[in-house]
């Protein structure tokens, strides 16, 4: 829990003007935490911060260890009160921020044409036409764009057919080469029959991840308690 006085600019009186006070993250205040902050270009101070489980599963960084004019009844007022039902509300945003990161990367993956042995199609680009399918057989780093703007892109070696040749090399060595291929930069072309996503897979995986992000949680909140007791009793105003 979280209690803050509540200072808003008033662009008509041209000053802040005072709110009164608020009450937050009521059952869902973690830890207090020391740490070092930039005031100023190159100026660092150190502060205590309140961690809080906020309605969407985030965590809030709370200061508290202020008052905007010094005075000590004007100081935030918090306890150290986070219940079974915020680490379930932390939880479950981790699992499923996970879970939609897993999917979306595992069909970027299955979806790059920069594997050796996908087949691709060509659906862009002036050198090679359009519509051209094989396979990637040869994947190598070009130069792409002229003078500074130029960058580093891959570019495919694309069988179009099964048909080998021999290729004699200056020692006399003799190596099997593919006879009909073409070459296309990789952000030309496509998967032929991209993969999907295994979604059984990515849920386990994000429930797994979800449950270390809760353990490393609750490890945080526990050596808080064991090294900085004083803080995580709470702070309240003197009667």
């Amino acid at each position: 829990m979280l209690n803050r006085k509540v200072i808003k600019w008033s662009n008509e009186a041209c000053k802040y003007e005072d709110m009164g006070r608020e009450t937050v993250h009521v059952g869902r205040s973690l830890y207090v935490a020391s740490e070092t902050v930039r005031v100023m270009s190159d100026v660092w101070e150190d502060g205590l911060f309140l961690y809080s489980v906020r309605d969407d599963g985030t965590l809030s960084r709370d200061p508290v260890d202020y008052s905007y004019d010094n005075k000590e009844e004007n100081r935030p007022v918090y306890e150290i009160d986070a219940t079974a039902e915020a680490f379930e509300l932390y939880r479950a945003k981790q699992e499923a921020d996970q879970y939609e990161t897993l999917v979306a990367n595992t069909d970027a993956e299955y979806a790059n044409p920069a594997h050796k042995g996908r087949v691709v199609k060509v659906v862009r680009g002036r050198n090679t036409p359009k519509g051209v399918v094989g396979k990637v057989v040869v994947i190598i780093e070009r130069p792409y764009g002229m003078g500074y703007r130029s960058s580093m892109r891959k570019k495919l070696g694309i069988a179009t057919s099964p048909r080998m040749v021999d290729k004699v090399m200056p020692n006399g060595k003799v190596f099997q080469n593919h006879a009909d291929m073409v070459w296309v930069w990789a952000h030309n072309c496509e998967v032929e029959t991209p993969k999907t996503a295994d979604l059984a897979l990515c849920r386990e995986m994000a429930q797994k991840f979800a449950a270390n992000q809760v353990k490393s949680l609750k490890d945080t909140q526990a050596n808080q308690f064991k090294y900085n007791p004083s803080r995580m009793v709470g702070y309240k105003v003197a009667a």
